[in-house]
Formats: structure tokens, C-alpha cells, sequence
């Protein structure tokens, strides 16, 4: 891979004032792919904002002990962490700023990076939480927020952030057309369409479920369409156009869906709240079910890693040719032997 390969991924990114960096699986090179774009944008004159929802940068992975990929934002890098893991840092960090959250490691602040060294980061887990910290970075002097999502979580791209940057590889299938077919699914997921325009405007004003018909939303039974759906199918009305579902898609909803003679099309919030199993979103596809996100998301570029923690690895120009050929609308690039 050619400088020229790897700074495509810094200009694909360098427009976007608010980028995350989400992963198909934990170990697929979210964090190598977060430090290229860390440095590659500061060399370009940008001051960066860098947070993570959840923790990231630790030395030893917390669940596999294994030794994980550091951060070292360079001098003036501005880092919301929280308390515990800016004192425990090597790199000299000024607090600029307190926030309102709490993480399990202690209070969130803004720091500057006075002298380069390895940081922890820990932000807020909260979406709503990221959204304001996002908009805390910005009015403390950073002109580009990334930020960081920790293991596989993808719901914080939810957050408001302007672009994704999503890191594959062989950490998620056994083989390269395993690979490719994982990265498939969670792009199909994430990038949902938007619905029609006049569904969009009765969803956007409501906080509940319900039934979207021709002149406003039928509530749904319960604050939430979790739990207990033995009601749905006598509850239905006709008329029905789309399902309003502003939180979790799980199984039990598209399980109780594929039993009725009508299949309605599903509005979601964002396509991150999509939690319900690969077959049972294939079989509601297949029978002509559509499903559509308020709030689409679009893949900036794909990263990608030839190496698993267990030891396999394949061929990284392969790899990377496969990925190429296969997301032709997307960069393609893998950071791995550049940083």
C-alpha cells in the first residue's frame, strides 16, 4: 500500500467536522485506523478532538488480556477523558474543561495534550452524552472531532457525528468471503435508506411507537415495542402503511411481524438500533419487507486488517484487493503496515 493509498483515507475524511470510527468486531483495527487519521489530520494544520464511547488505549485489553493498540495524540490534541485515566496517562494533560458526565472511572473533562505520550481515553457511554461532549470539543478550539467507539458498539455513530469510518478484517469470518459477507451486513444495517417524506414527518414527531397511517401514528400499546407482542397481530389496524419503531429492532417484534398475512414496512430511528438476528432480518427482506432509518448514515471508508488474536492471518494485498472489488463505492485502505 503506497503513501498515496493511505493519504486517499486522510482526504476522503479531512471534509467531515465530526467522523467515527466503528468496527465490524472487536480487534478489526478501529484503533490503528483512529491514529492514522489522529496524526494524518494534524499534519494537515487540523487541531483534532478525540473521545471514545467507553474506554480505549489501555495498554492490556480488558477482556482478552491481550496487548491492544496505544493512542499518542500529538502536542495540542485536545482528549474528553475521564479524571482517573487522564492521571494515569504519560502524556501531560492541561484540564481546559469540566463536563456534566460520570463514566465508571470517574468524571469526564477536556484536556490538552501538553506533552506527547500514551492516554487512556474514556468518555460517556451514553449516545445523547456523546452528542453533547461532541459539541463540548468543538467549542474548546478543535476544528475535528473523532471519535471512537469501544469494541464493536456502533451506536454512537448515532451521535451526530457528519461520517463513519468502518474497520474490517479477518477477526470477523474465517475466510475473505466471510469477511466481505459480515461487512455486507453491518454497512445493509447501517445505511439504511431514508422513508418517504410525508412517514418521515409523522415519525420525527413522536417519541413512541405506533402504527404510521395516512394521517398521523397509532400508538402502540406500550411505550416500547419490546417484550410482550402477543397483542400486535389484533392490534394492527388496516391501513397500516409502516411501524414506527424509535428504539431497539430486536427478534421478538420481527418474529411476531413474520406471522401476519400483512408485513409492514419499519421506520427506525437510526439504523444502529437494527439488534435483531441476520435470518430473521433475511427472511423479512425476502418477503418483501422494507426498512428504512430517519437518521441515514453513509460509510466514509472502509479500513481493513489481514491479522486475527488467534493467530490467522491472510494475504494483505489479497485482502485488500477482494475489499476493493467488492465495495467499489467506497476508499479502500489498509493503515496496518503504516502505522
Amino acid at each position: 500500500m503506497s503513501g498515496l493509498d493511505t493519504q486517499r483515507l486522510a482526504d476522503v475524511c479531512e471534509p467531515f467536522r465530526s467522523l467515527a470510527i466503528a468496527g465490524t468486531a472487536k480487534n478489526a483495527g478501529k484503533t490503528t485506523a483512529l491514529n492514522f487519521l489522529v496524526h494524518a489530520l494534524t499534519e494537515r494544520g487540523h487541531v483534532l478532538g478525540l473521545s471514545s464511547v467507553g474506554r480505549d488505549g489501555e495498554a492490556v485489553d480488558q477482556i482478552t488480556n491481550r496487548p491492544k493498540p496505544r493512542i499518542r495524540p500529538p502536542m495540542g490534541t485536545l482528549v474528553a477523558t475521564s479524571h482517573e485515566s487522564a492521571l494515569y496517562s504519560q502524556a501531560t494533560l492541561r484540564l481546559l474543561e469540566s463536563t456534566p458526565f460520570r463514566t465508571a472511572l470517574g468524571p469526564v473533562g477536556i484536556y490538552r495534550v501538553d506533552k506527547v505520550g500514551f492516554v487512556e481515553v474514556a468518555g460517556p457511554v451514553k449516545v445523547r452524552e456523546a452528542t453533547l461532549l461532541l459539541g463540548m470539543l468543538l467549542n474548546c478550539g478543535a476544528d475535528k472531532v473523532l471519535l471512537d467507539g469501544a469494541a464493536d458498539r456502533r451506536t454512537f455513530i448515532s451521535c451526530g457525528v457528519e461520517g463513519f469510518v468502518l474497520a474490517t478484517g479477518l477477526v470477523t469470518a474465517d475466510d475473505l468471503s466471510g469477511v466481505v459477507a459480515e461487512t455486507q451486513r453491518v454497512l445493509q444495517c447501517l445505511q439504511l435508506p431514508a422513508p418517504p417524506l410525508e412517514w418521515a414527518k409523522i415519525c420525527m414527531e413522536q417519541s413512541s411507537p405506533g402504527a404510521v397511517m395516512d394521517r398521523g401514528l397509532k400508538p402502540w400499546l406500550a411505550s416500547t415495542f419490546l417484550g410482550d407482542f402477543s397483542g400486535y397481530l389484533n392490534w394492527l389496524p388496516q391501513g397500516c402503511r409502516a411501524l414506527f419503531v424509535p428504539g431497539a429492532l430486536v427478534d421478538g417484534l420481527l418474529e411476531t411481524l413474520l406471522k401476519g398475512a400483512h408485513l409492514p414496512a419499519i421506520v427506525v430511528s437510526s439504523g444502529t438500533h437494527v439488534l435483531a438476528a441476520q435470518t430473521l432480518l433475511e427472511r423479512y427482506f425476502r418477503r418483501g419487507g422494507k426498512l428504512y432509518s430517519l437518521n441515514p448514515l453513509r460509510a466514509s471508508a472502509l479500513t481493513v486488517n489481514p491479522t486475527a488474536p488467534d493467530g490467522r492471518s491472510c494475504d494483505p494485498a489479497e485482502l485488500l484487493a477482494v475489499m476493493q472489488h467488492e465495495f467499489p463505492g467506497l476508499p479502500v485502505v489498509d493503515v496496518g503496515p503504516h502505522w
